[in-house]
């Protein structure tokens, strides 16, 4: 009842919400005890499908992962789903590159202590500078590791604003044989593109999650 209930308040066929229906279910088993709970993550995918020019297995998938990366709750998918709309709007990537980059970041970026949105505003940076998708999360996920690696207050993204560290090091890190020294040399230029972009970043974190976003688009 609720999948024929969904597709009709979409107006997407009852198969495809069926088999999202399958993916969130898959994804978040707590759901699967409370169709409405199930109906409503979907319609957020629905949303987000249509926001994104995705199909809606797809956006299921997108939404479920990046909700059981930050460990969210059913009743956190559609200020997820607007979050991915305003960061695609307002930034250089799309939905599909997001998706793509968070599952390589995603869980790393939570336990380093930022948020989804400022997760998102991270990747827009990276993507401003041409590093989007698969890569742009490796690279994200390896200068997360390296921060914390470095133990210090001032650098640390669970304490400090991450346009901040990023501030901290536009001093400290001025020349590439800098950051290859602190990010390695796999990620010293995606380092620098942060650096690089942190007015975007800046500007972006904080202003993502608008009430709304994916309804409008």
């Amino acid at each position: 009842k609720e999948v024929l209930r969904v597709s009709k308040s979409t107006g997407k066929g009852a198969v495809d919400i069926a088999k999202a229906f399958q993916i969130v279910g898959s994804a978040q088993p707590e759901l699967l005890s409370s169709a409405a709970a199930l109906g409503s993550v979907t319609e957020a995918a629905v949303l987000l499908s249509k926001a994104g020019n995705i199909d809606v297995p797809e956006a299921a998938n997108s939404l479920a992962l990046a909700m059981n990366q930050f460990v969210a709750s059913a009743l956190e998918a559609a200020s997820y789903t607007d979050i991915l709309a305003t960061s695609q709007q307002k930034g250089t990537a799309t939905i599909p590159q997001l998706s793509e980059s968070l599952k390589n970041v995603g869980s790393v970026a939570r336990a380093s202590g930022l948020s989804f949105e400022t997760t998102n505003a991270a990747l827009q940076g990276l993507a401003k500078g041409g590093l989007v998708g698969a890569e742009a999360g490796t690279k994200l996920r390896t200068i997360l590791l390296r921060l914390a690696k470095t133990g210090r207050d001032d650098l640390n993204p669970a304490t400090q604003k991450f346009s901040d560290i990023l501030g901290v090091l536009k001093k400290e890190v001025g020349t590439v044989t800098d950051a290859q020294k602190l990010f390695g040399e796999e990620a010293a230029a995606a380092a620098l593109t942060l650096i690089n972009q942190k007015q975007v970043i800046e500007d972006l974190d904080g202003a993502l999650n608008v009430n709304g976003a994916a309804l409008e688009q």
